[in-house]
Order: C-alpha cells, then sequence, then structure tokens
C-alpha cells in the first residue's frame, strides 16, 4: 500500500513540474525549428587570470561562432566554431591578462541572416585589485632616476615602497620586468648615505616579488642551474641596508641578473662600492643599472652569455649579454661640475669583460643612450629646462673632476 501511495506522488510532483516548465512538457515545448536564435555566456566578466567558460547557443538550422577583439593574436579561442541546432557546451578559453588595463572581445552568432552578440570582459592587473605597484608610465611618476617606458614593448613598470630615515614611505627601487625572460631591463633609484643607512645584509632569498604571479618569476632560493652564474643584484643589497625590509626587497627575484662569477664578484662589486662612494659625496645620486637582454636568449645555448641558465624549478633565465650604469648626481650648494646642480656619468660592460672601470670607461648619457636605444633620466628636463638637460647629458665624464 506504501509503494502504490508513493507512485501515486511522484506522478502527480512530476505533472506539476510539467505544468510550470515546458522543458518538462513535450506539449507546451516550442518546435525547434521555430525558436529564435540566441547566444549565452556562462559568464559576462571574468577575473584576470586564464580560464574558460561553456557558451550555449540555441538555433534551429546551421550556425557558425566568431572571436572578434582588437588584440593580435586573439586572447581567447572557442572549441568549435559552427554546427547545427541547439548546444550548450561550446567552450570559450582565455589567457591571462598580463596588461594593466581591463579588455574585452565579442562573440558573434550567425544564423542565416541573424546575428546575436554577447560581449566578454577581462579585468586588468589594476581592476582585478592590483598586482602591488604596477603602473602604466615612468612619466607618470616623475622620479628623477626613470628611463623612459614603454607601452608596446612587452614589459611591466613597477617599483617597491620602503620607509626612508625619517619615517616617511618612498620608493625604494623601480623596475623594468620581462617576464619572457624573467629578468629586469634596468633598475633605478635613489641613493645618498642617508638612504644607504649602516645595518646589515638579510640574505633574504626565495621570496616571491608580490608585484608579480609565481609563475612569472623566477625562483631563486638557490643558484641557477648552468654552471658559474651567482644571483646578481641589480640594486645592491649594500645599497639599501638602511632597514630590514627595504634590504629584504633587493633579494626578489626582479632585482636579479646571472651575472659570471668573476665579474658579480670582482670588477663590478668594485664599480658599485665606487658608486656608494659618489653617492655619500651628493645630495643625491640617482642611479639606473641595467642589463642588455638578447630576445632570443632562452632559445640559445644553456650556461652561455647571450643565451640561458635555469631557476631552481627549470624555467629558462636570459644571461645578459652586457651590462650598464647610468648615474645622475644633484648636489643644490655647487653648480661647479654640470647644470643645474646636475651632471652625469655612465659606464657600459661586456658581459665577457675583466676590465676593471675606471676614468677610462666613462662615457656621457647620451652615448650610453645610443648603445642600449634608451633615453634616461626622462624626467630632468621637465626639473632644469630640455637645454640644461641636453647639456647634463652630452657631457663627458672623464673629464668631470668629482667622478674620479
Amino acid at each position: 500500500m506504501f509503494k502504490f501511495k508513493h507512485l501515486i506522488y511522484s506522478v502527480f510532483a512530476i505533472s506539476a513540474l510539467s505544468s510550470c516548465n515546458g522543458d518538462w512538457a513535450g506539449i507546451d515545448k516550442v518546435p525547434e525549428e521555430n525558436v529564435a536564435p540566441k547566444l549565452s555566456l556562462q559568464y559576462s566578466s571574468v577575473t584576470k587570470q586564464a580560464g574558460s567558460m561553456f557558451v550555449s547557443v540555441t538555433a534551429s538550422g546551421e550556425w557558425t561562432l566568431e572571436i572578434q577583439c582588437e588584440e593580435d593574436p586573439a586572447w581567447a579561442s572557442l572549441s568549435t566554431t559552427e554546427g547545427a541546432g541547439s548546444k550548450k557546451n561550446v567552450i570559450l578559453t582565455y589567457s591571462m591578462n598580463l596588461s594593466i588595463d581591463a579588455r574585452s572581445l565579442k562573440v558573434l552568432l550567425q544564423v542565416g541572416d541573424e546575428q546575436r552578440i554577447a560581449t566578454l570582459t577581462q579585468d586588468g592587473i589594476e581592476s582585478s585589485g592590483g598586482r602591488g605597484n604596477r603602473v602604466s608610465t615612468s612619466t607618470s611618476k616623475g622620479w628623477m632616476e626613470l628611463p623612459a617606458t614603454s607601452d608596446d614593448d612587452g614589459l611591466f613598470f613597477a617599483y617597491h615602497e620602503m620607509k626612508s630615515p625619517l619615517g616617511n614611505t618612498m620608493r625604494n627601487y623601480s623596475y623594468y620586468y620581462d617576464i619572457g625572460n624573467l629578468v629586469s631591463h634596468w633598475v633605478a633609484y635613489p641613493l645618498n648615505k642617508s638612504l644607504r643607512g649602516s645595518g646589515g645584509r638579510t640574505n633574504a632569498w626565495g621570496f616571491d616579488d608580490p608585484n608579480f604571479l609565481s609563475i612569472e618569476l623566477a625562483t631563486l632560493s638557490r643558484g641557477y642551474s648552468g654552471g658559474g652564474y651567482d644571483r646578481g643584484h641589480q640594486l645592491p643589497s649594500a645599497d639599501r641596508v638602511e632597514n630590514d625590509a627595504a634590504n629584504k626587497q633587493t633579494f626578489y627575484s626582479t632585482n636579479m641578473t646571472p651575472q659570471r662569477s668573476a665579474f658579480n664578484q670582482e670588477l663590478w662589486a668594485n664599480f658599485e662600492g665606487l658608486i656608494r662612494t659618489w653617492g655619500d659625496r651628493s645630495d643625491t645620486l640617482y642611479v639606473v643599472t641595467g642589463c642588455v637582454v638578447d630576445p632570443e636568449s632562452t632559445n640559445g645555448a644553456y650556461g652561455s652569455v647571450g643565451g640561458y641558465v635555469q631557476d631552481n624549478v627549470g624555467k629558462k633565465v636570459a644571461v645578459p649579454l652586457a651590462y650598464y650604469k647610468a648615474v645622475l648626481r644633484y648636489k643644490k650648494v655647487s653648480d661647479a661640475y654640470g647644470y643645474g646642480g646636475y651632471c652625469g656619468c655612465a659606464v657600459y660592460l661586456d658581459h665577457n669583460s675583466n676590465t676593471e672601470v675606471s676614468q677610462s670607461s666613462a662615457i656621457s648619457i647620451d652615448e650610453l643612450e645610443k648603445k642600449i636605444g634608451l633615453d634616461l633620466f626622462v624626467n630632468l628636463p621637465a626639473a632644469i629646462g630640455e637645454e640644461k638637460a641636453a647639456k647634463v647629458e652630452a657631457q663627458d665624464p672623464k673629464g668631470v673632476g668629482i667622478w674620479w
């Protein structure tokens, strides 16, 4: 008796559902040949992370799907672009958005003469809550040490902050990061005796730079695989010993490049010491440390200059072809050595060099810019005018007594 009652109740429940929803009752369902075309995306907006979603097509005949977006190549793809009848499991796959700004695309459904369009928006870095301090251009910050940046070179401009000796928040260093080669093309920072400090080295290896995802970074708790390469600081640890927090940031892998041990520990270390001396004699010394990277490094020879080494998990890291430093000295009380209180000096060294930096190594800012194809100290003209800035950058440092 119980089973019979239960069966009657089940039939009644199904009948009730059928009366409310045409999908349950065949007599209420619109024949597919009369269904108007419809297109829907599982989500209309997504975060910056890569992912996938379902695309649903409702149609009575043959149809095609197409993605339309401004980027080339497109950052999304479809599992199928044509079919017939309704289909609810077309998969749209999209890549990670590494740009600062959000982006969007349209999915176009064509059924005979009818079209339907659905739009997908993907967050950028800033609209996703940010990846720390990543900004669009160096000129937007106005800091004197910054080179120019570009919107279309695939590199990312970012910076880290620290507490100054006076307790206020200021930039520690800025950098221009290359995710494909896992090195920064340059690191820029202000330096003087006060900012340098007199504390100690933290050796805080192995922490990820919070401005980037782990997959975008070299993992460097240990040294590189490839033989004879150090984890070479671009901003030296010794230039940031005012406090532990500032020093720890110098151990992020974004501040490292694979440097030949003999180069890093000898001539480059000596040069870094000389720059600290210059900083102690300045109100502020604005420093750019950079490297020259072959775009095809990670397709080059393993363990070679201009080729690549590997990080601790096997990711390829470019080995630079050359290194350079450009410094801009500011001294308010004297204009004897420059223009508007500023004078500059630069040095360019092949990575295979064994020659110590000396007066004969010095070149003008202009000459270095021609070698590396980069506009250094891009914010200087705004501070002292175009004419004086041009004189600072053209000045030959070999004849300027403060450097040697």
